[in-house]
C-alpha cells in the first residue's frame, strides 16, 4: 500500500515538473516559474481567411406571398430579370449600367421575425450572404412568412450566390 502511495505521488510531482517546463526556440528545456522573461514561441501559419468582404447597401425590404419555404438568392444584373413588384421599379437600365441587385428570398416561421443582410464574403466564386434574424416587437406570432431583401452591389460579379444561415429549410432552389 505504501509502494502505491508513492509512485501516485511520484507521478503527480513527474507532472506538475513537466507542466512548469517550455520548450525554447533551441529545443531545450526551460523552467518557467521564477522565470524573469519567459520566451514567447514564434508561431508561423498562412492567412487566416483570405475571404474578401463584399460592399453593399440595403436597397430594401418587403413582404411577398407565402407558397413554400425558400432561402434563394438570386443576382440581376437587367431590369427585364427583376420580378414585378413595384418597390423595384426605380431600378432602370441606367441604374444597371454601373449596379447590379442581390435578392434574397427569405421564409421565416413568424411574421414578427425580422430578416436582414449581416454580410456577404466572396471566396472561390462562391458568395456566401450571412443573413440576421432578429425578433420583432409581436413575439409569438406564427404566420409563415416570405420576406424578399435586396441589395445593390457591384456589376459584374460572376458568382455563385448561396445564403449560408436560412431560416427556414428550402422547399425551392430559386424563385
Amino acid at each position: 500500500m505504501k509502494h502505491s502511495r508513492f509512485l501516485a505521488w511520484l507521478l503527480v510531482l513527474c507532472l506538475c515538473l513537466t507542466a512548469c517546463t517550455e520548450k525554447t526556440a533551441a529545443g531545450d528545456s526551460t523552467p518557467t516559474a521564477g522565470s524573469a522573461a519567459p520566451s514567447i514561441p514564434t508561431v508561423t501559419k498562412g492567412p487566416s481567411r483570405l475571404d474578401k468582404s463584399v460592399d453593399f447597401e440595403l436597397g430594401g425590404k418587403i413582404r411577398v406571398h407565402y407558397t413554400v419555404n425558400m432561402s434563394a438568392a438570386r443576382y440581376i444584373d437587367s431590369p427585364e430579370k427583376l420580378p414585378d413588384y413595384a418597390e423595384l421599379k426605380q431600378y432602370n437600365a441606367d441604374w444597371f449600367r454601373d449596379h447590379a441587385l442581390l435578392l434574397v428570398y427569405e421564409t421565416v416561421r413568424s411574421s414578427s421575425l425580422q430578416v436582414g443582410i449581416e454580410s456577404i464574403l466572396l471566396e472561390d466564386g462562391q458568395a456566401r450572404i450571412k443573413l440576421s434574424h432578429t425578433p420583432g416587437d409581436t413575439v409569438g406570432t406564427t404566420v409563415p412568412t416570405t420576406w424578399l431583401l435586396w441589395a445593390e452591389v457591384d456589376a459584374g460579379m460572376n458568382c455563385t450566390w448561396n445564403v449560408e444561415n436560412p431560416a427556414e429549410k428550402s422547399e425551392t432552389a430559386d424563385r
